[in-house]
C-alpha cells in the first residue's frame, strides 16, 4: 500500500484541501440569501423543513464521479476502492 506521508508536498496539499473545505462550509452559513430561503414559508410548508447544508469527505485515491438524481434534487455520488462515503 502507499504511504501517503512518504508523498512530497502531501502536507501542504492535505492543508490546502482542509481549508478549501472549512471556507465552503463557512459561506454556505453565511450566505444572506440561504438564510431568507429558509424562513420562506413556501420551501418549508410553515414546519420550517427546508435546510442547506453540505457534507464533504476527504480521501486520497482515484474515484468517478456522477450525478444522481431528478430535475427536483442532484446529488453527487462517488464510486471507487479508495471512497467510502
Amino acid at each position: 500500500t502507499l504511504q501517503l506521508a512518504s508523498l512530497p508536498g502531501i502536507q501542504a496539499f492535505s492543508d490546502r484541501a482542509l481549508l478549501g473545505m472549512l471556507k465552503s462550509f463557512a459561506g454556505i452559513h453565511r450566505e444572506r440569501e440561504l438564510t431568507k430561503w429558509k424562513r420562506d414559508f413556501r420551501l418549508g410548508a410553515g414546519v420550517g423543513a427546508y435546510v442547506v447544508n453540505i457534507i464533504i469527505g476527504m480521501d486520497a485515491g482515484w474515484a468517478v464521479e456522477g450525478a444522481v438524481g431528478s430535475e427536483y434534487k442532484i446529488d453527487a455520488t462517488y464510486l471507487s476502492p479508495h471512497v467510502n462515503m
